[in-house]
């Protein structure tokens, strides 16, 4: 294609060709073309003809002509008895003043209803529900005979929306009057016998007229003006109201026809039909008749379908099931339904632990500070609208107005710029976001809320407990540690009669005095456990350390187990830990009840004494 483009521009050139408007035509097996005559119609129609007509002007199967990769939607559906539905509300019933917290239909688009023979009790709120939602935007598909008429349509449908009235259809009438004078005369005077008219069977038929052209016959499947359906017939009580001031939105889409309609024989559907019989028949002596033999018709996000879905999924019904799956998608998109879902907040990081209770905390120690902040990360998801977000410490505004911004996180966890919250614009969409909370807004226990409003005033909250924290600091006093070396060593004598080659060595070792180190514990929020080991090894069973309180140093060792508080301590180890060592390390930890740690290392240097000659 660049060659071709570049000769083209070289030709152009050549030529002193310099309009910047250009025409030309490729020839290609893929590429069909077809002259058309159209009516004289406006603008703006034309392609609609053009559709409508398209499956004629071409030799292929248009329906599938690009189709096959049809990946526009995704159809999810449930399907449950009446009586499933109705358990729905047994425990928690619907009622229209509590529906934020009882409507058991608000996460659907699009409601079927395939329920001839069994109504919708309202006695836990199922009907109520239904037709709450169905004022609330969630598009209803009734096919034959669920909604029927009468009380049946009004527990569903308020009466600016019922679409039935309580009237015989011609056709039934054809079946009523015969029984009424004993003769067979029909209501149209050139409908012909077609059998016993009071009985069903001569009702019965297989096809179905298009009434009207839309998205519902042309997506996603082009349905032609004549199709094939599971056999049908009318409803014998009810027609269409197309009379209300409020039904002027009810459109017919599809009416029952039969063998004596000219369109029937016309698409090849049925081909044993003489002129001299076109409409003749049954539903033909009165073509797409909306309100009498109506199949398909819609208000607004209504729709009434005449499909049998138990006898539609048929070889030969193709069509059938392609309309009806238009009719879900035009339903959907009739509605314009926004599926209400609430926030969800979850803290990220650092990660809260969570209680017994359910309450989360998190523990904030130095090492989470930066530059005199702490960043707390949050996630923001399955809302179905933007948000308002608003923060609050300890059920208050904090000082210092940190609260009235947040940072998005981008895929690599650095924070972008800073966003406005609070202002109920609500214009926070599902994210990663970050707060950053002054380290001087923090006292020991504080109470961090996070909350988020959507557009349909659906709400979440994330409290979290935040425990500002530091790790103990454990420092040498005496002997007093040189600032330079990270151990501190102390020498140890021991007087060359307690060699450990001589006889009496561990008994003098355990008869000397214990090196005594003083330390002190400081900077710590919690009480502490301390732990001694040398090399590994626990040695707190051989080591005694004794508290220091008011600079007198308490006689009884502490017990090792017990919590300790900031303060100085004595720690008094025996010589005879050197024994057979030249030096020996050990690591004293203190260690807090939110895991904060610190430690300092003694190196004992055993230097043996000589005596003079």
């Amino acid at each position: 294609m660049n060659a071709f483009g570049e000769e083209l521009t070289i030709q152009l050139r050549a030529n002193d060709f310099k309009s910047n408007k250009v025409i030309f035509s490729v020839a290609s097996s893929k590429i069909a073309s077809r002259e058309v005559i159209l009516p004289l119609v406006n603008e703006n129609r034309i392609m609609d003809i053009i559709r409508t007509g398209a499956s004629e002007y071409f030799p292929i199967d248009i329906n599938r002509y690009g189709r096959e990769e049809l990946k526009d939607y995704r159809l999810e559906i449930t399907s449950i008895s009446v009586k499933e539905l109705e358990d729905l509300y047994k425990e928690e019933p619907y009622s229209t003043e509590d529906a934020d917290l009882t409507n058991k239909l608000s996460g659907y688009h699009v409601l079927i209803i395939d329920n001839p023979n069994i109504d919708i009790s309202d006695r836990y709120g199922a009907a109520s529900n239904i037709k709450d939602e169905i004022k609330n935007g969630l598009a209803v598909i009734f096919t034959k005979n669920a909604l029927g008429y009468g009380n049946r349509q009004a527990s569903l449908l308020i009466p600016q929306q019922h679409i039935f009235l309580d009237q015989y259809t011609y056709n039934w009438l054809h079946r009523r009057m015969f029984v009424r004078i004993l003769v067979q005369r029909p209501l149209y005077s050139d409908l012909e016998s077609n059998g016993n008219l009071y009985s069903d069977a001569p009702y019965g038929t297989n096809y179905l007229t298009k009434t009207n052209e839309g998205a519902v016959t042309r997506y996603p499947y082009v349905i032609n003006r004549a199709i094939q359906s599971a056999t049908n017939t009318y409803s014998n009580y009810a027609t269409v109201d197309y009379n209300l001031l409020e039904n002027q939105n009810l459109i017919g889409w599809y009416s029952l026809s039969d063998q004596k309609s000219p369109l029937i024989g016309e698409t090849g559907l049925y081909k044993g039909g003489n002129s001299k019989d076109f409409y003749k028949g049954l539903y033909s002596t009165s073509p797409n008749d909306v309100k009498n033999n109506y199949y398909l018709f819609s208000k607004e996000w209504i729709y009434y379908s005449g499909i049998d879905l138990k006898e539609a999924d048929k070889a030969g019904n193709d069509d059938e099931i392609k309309l009806f799956m238009n009719t879900i998608i035009a339903a959907y998109q009739a509605s314009k339904r926004m599926i209400s879902s609430p926030p969800v907040i979850e803290i990220i990081d650092p990660e809260p632990v969570m209680g017994e209770d359910m309450s989360q905390t998190i523990t904030i120690r130095s090492e989470d500070i930066s530059q005199e902040e702490f960043i707390l990360f949050f996630k923001i998801s399955e809302s179905s609208s933007p948000m308002n977000v608003e923060i609050q410490m300890d059920g208050e505004n904090p000082p210092q107005n940190w609260n009235e911004f947040i940072y998005e996180v981008d895929g690599l966890g650095a924070l972008e710029d800073a966003i406005e919250i609070g202002r109920m614009d609500k214009n926070i969409d599902n994210g990663l976001y970050a707060i950053k909370i002054p380290i001087s807004n923090l006292s020991n226990s504080n109470l961090l809320s996070i909350r988020a409003t959507n557009r349909q005033d659906q709400r979440a909250i994330c409290n979290v407990t935040l425990l500002l924290t530091q790790n103990p600091v454990l420092k040498i006093i005496d002997p007093e540690p040189s600032d330079e070396l990270e151990i501190q060593y102390i020498y140890v004598d021991i007087d060359f009669n307690a060699m450990d080659a001589n006889d009496l060595a561990e008994e003098y070792l355990m008869r000397a005095k214990d090196v005594k180190v003083i330390f002190e514990l400081s900077e710590a929020l919690t009480p502490v456990l301390f732990e001694l080991s040398s090399e590994g090894r626990d040695i707190r069973n051989e080591i005694r350390v004794h508290p220091i309180i008011d600079n007198v140093e308490e006689e009884l060792p502490l017990n090792w187990s017990q919590p300790r508080e900031n303060g100085f301590y004595a720690l008094y180890i025996p010589v005879s830990f050197l024994k057979g060592y030249g030096s020996r390390e050990l690591t004293l930890k203190a260690v807090d009840q939110y895991g904060g740690v610190d430690e300092v290392k003694i190196m004992l240097l055993r230097r043996n004494l000589f005596p003079l000659d």
